[in-house]
């Protein structure tokens, strides 16, 4: 979700990058390909010399409703803060940040590290992709509450209020209860 935050940036003629991690396999060479012809910023992107490039496999059930497989044990569960991360982030005027990557807690030190060494003007974005078994109330409730702006899909936001606890009400009513009680914008 983040990388193609920093994509469509791109495409609409801001500075996107991408501050993640990949492996030095053929897909992390084919997205870091991909990441430069798209105009992304891939000079903040690490690559790991021994856990492959994360990847997605997305099938639809038999309702037609997309089913996940994310694989574990990959580059971007060991992103790995630093100096040059630091810097990013005391620059940076919007961060996109997900769930997913913060299932290992090496990563999800890292992006909180990213978030808080950030400015008090820049923009934080959480896209809650709620996949079992990587993400909990404790995951959620965090990264809301570091968080301005928060994704959620039609089908995630029933479940963020099931996790948290929360009685869902209707959509708007439901939304307004979010922003309220995480101080998002």
């Amino acid at each position: 979700a983040p990388a193609n935050f920093a994509y469509y940036a791109s495409a609409l003629g801001h500075r996107g990058i991408v501050a993640s991690r990949i492996g030095q396999d053929q897909l992390g060479k084919e997205a870091l390909d991909l990441l430069n012809s798209s105009k992304v910023d891939t000079s903040f992107l690490q690559t790991d010399e021994l856990a492959p490039t994360g990847t997605v496999v997305v099938e639809n059930d038999p309702k037609n409703q997309p089913q996940y497989t994310i694989p574990e044990e990959v580059a971007w569960d060991y992103l790995d803060w630093g100096d040059k991360w630091q810097t990013l982030a005391s620059q940076a005027d919007v961060i996109c940040f997900g769930s997913v990557a913060q299932r290992s807690p090496q990563s999800r030190h890292a992006i909180r590290r990213f978030i808080r060494a950030a400015g008090k003007d820049c923009l934080r974005i959480f896209d809650a992709n709620l996949f079992q078994p990587w993400y909990s109330v404790e995951k959620i409730n965090e990264s809301m509450l570091l968080a301005d702006i928060v994704k959620l899909s039609d089908t995630e936001l029933p479940q963020t209020f099931r996790t948290l606890g929360l009685k869902l009400q209707n959509l708007r009513n439901s939304a307004r209860l979010l922003l309220d009680t995480f101080g998002l914008k």
